[in-house]
């Protein structure tokens, strides 16, 4: 007997275009993917921030998807260590060596799409790393 919410596989299907199907719906806040220098971005707003910080301070000093751990009494419920990812770090060299201090965290957002995970996720970066993120909007 199967489950209820097996997946059927279409005659003729192969594994990825099965996988494609169905794990790509719409993204969340409707934002359209785009590549720019062949790099996918998951918004037109973040491809063009990019092209931005790339323009004003070079394609070496602009990171992308940086992982940054968070600090916290507890992991989460899977026993992980909390993280925070955002879309941009310009790296500054304002004194020469690399400190916390000598970079911007940039995070590209569309209007005014703020989730309440994302609002506690900024706080607790900031308040772990006393560095502010920027919030962008082309």
């Amino acid at each position: 007997m199967k489950p209820t919410n097996a997946i059927e596989r279409r005659p003729g299907e192969t594994t990825a275009q099965l996988y494609k199907r169905v794990s790509r719906g719409k993204s969340k806040w409707n934002a359209k993917p785009t590549k720019v220098d062949g790099i996918r971005f998951d918004s037109k707003v973040e491809a063009h921030v990019y092209e931005r910080l790339v323009r004003q301070y070079g394609k070496s000093r602009v990171y992308r998807q940086v992982r940054f751990p968070l600090l916290s009494i507890a992991p989460d419920s899977r026993r992980r260590p909390l993280y925070m990812t955002v879309d941009f770090v310009v790296k500054l060299q304002r004194f020469g060596i690399d400190a916390i201090d000598d970079m911007e965290v940039i995070d590209a957002k569309s209007g005014k799409r703020r989730s309440r995970e994302w609002a506690r996720g900024k706080a607790a970066f900031e308040s772990t790393y006393g560095v502010q993120i920027m919030e962008v909007s082309e």
